[in-house]
C-alpha cells in the first residue's frame, strides 16, 4: 500500500499504463511502501512534515494498493480532502 497526497487539488490523473484514475492533481507525492492487514488495517508513521505544509494547508489524501504476489492488480481508495489544523 502507499498513501499519496496532493497538495494541488482533487484529479483526475491518470497512473502510467494500467488505467488507474487517481482523485488527485500533479504533483502527487508518494509515502514509502507499507503493509496492510487482511482486514485492511495499517499502523504508519512515524512521518516527517514537509516544511511548506503548515496549519491552514489543504491536502488531498488516496491510497493506492497492489498485490506483489499476484498479476499486476492495482486498486485504489476514495479519496480525502483535509485542512492540517
Amino acid at each position: 500500500m502507499y498513501l499519496a497526497y496532493s497538495l494541488v487539488g482533487p484529479g483526475p490523473t491518470s497512473v502510467g499504463t494500467y488505467g488507474i484514475i487517481m482523485d488527485l492533481s500533479d504533483p502527487i507525492h508518494m509515502s514509502r511502501p507499507f503493509q496492510i492487514n487482511a482486514q485492511g488495517r495499517a499502523i504508519y508513521g512515524p512521518v516527517t512534515i514537509p516544511s511548506v505544509i503548515t496549519m491552514g494547508t489543504s491536502l488531498w489524501f488516496q491510497g493506492l494498493s497492489f498485490d506483489p504476489m499476484g498479476a499486476v492488480q492495482l486498486d485504489i481508495t476514495n479519496m480525502v480532502p483535509t485542512v492540517v489544523q
